[in-house]
């Protein structure tokens, strides 16, 4: 029975976040920003593919350590000194834009691709290892990352290329203040928040606190939720205040009470 729950509480923290990982995507389908990807790009984007299926492959990838997978995701940054250093070499400028054009486009790819096997990492952390302080912070700077691309992003002109994808989500970033609730945040949020709070009480079940330290944490976690909310109304140019400083003690304070590892 437990683990049927642990499964459940698992999907449902999953779900929200591949809900807005697929509105990114068709953002990216309406707007044909990959045919505009010229063939530097386009490689990049097939070798991303091509380690994502061979991660997802293999049971000793899928569960290996994340410093081990981030190597694998990460061999164009790799590449660019290589490239830098042939081009200091031999001067042929082709190789200095081969280099800014891999490293223009690495980041969109990895999004685009590595996106499913970390939403898959962080449901399998919540179904078998539950390791509170592994999950909860990852899924909430996902659906972060997220919320600002589904927002912002997808609010501006659409690039014709990984690389000028890359370069919008970095200058929105810059620019952006907050991060807007639009309905797609809101109807991904509920279910996340509450698959959230029910896993850290059981948790806190587990541990030493016991149950009253669950439910002060689910209070805490609500009321701290609605003094977001509610100071976003009067402060809405510090978003590091509004949700850096209590986000770092409202999980400061789950550690604390569940005795996670």
């Amino acid at each position: 029975m437990r683990s049927r729950a642990d499964a459940v509480l698992a999907l449902l923290m999953a779900a929200p976040l591949a809900y807005l990982y697929l509105v990114f995507l068709a953002w990216l389908v309406s707007n044909r920003v990959l045919p505009g990807a010229n063939l530097i790009e386009v490689v990049v984007f097939a070798t991303q593919l091509a380690r994502f299926g061979l991660v997802m492959s293999f049971r000793r990838l899928r569960t290996a350590p994340i410093s081990q997978i981030w190597d694998i995701f990460a061999l164009e940054a790799f590449s660019f000194p290589v490239l830098l250093a042939l081009y200091l070499w031999y001067g042929y400028p082709y190789l200095l834009a081969t280099a800014t054009t891999v490293m223009a486009a690495w980041p969109a790819a990895l999004l685009c691709v590595a996106t499913p096997y970390m939403i898959y990492r962080l449901t399998s952390g919540m179904w078998r290892d539950r390791r509170l302080m592994s999950v909860v912070p990852a899924a909430v700077a996902f659906f972060a990352l997220f919320a600002f691309i589904d927002n912002n992003v997808s609010s501006q002109p659409a690039p014709g290329s990984l690389s000028g994808l890359s370069l919008l989500i970095f200058s929105t970033l810059l620019k952006t203040r907050s991060i807007g609730i639009t309905p797609e945040v809101v109807i991904a949020g509920l279910p996340l928040y509450l698959s959230l709070v029910t896993y850290a009480t059981i948790q806190g079940q587990e541990a030493s606190g016991g149950k009253n330290s669950a439910l002060l944490l689910v209070i805490l976690g609500t009321l701290v939720t609605i003094g977001l909310a509610a100071l976003s109304a009067y402060f809405p140019g510090y978003p590091l205040l509004l949700f850096g400083l209590p986000g770092s003690l409202l999980v400061t304070l789950m550690w604390w009470m569940t005795r996670a590892r």
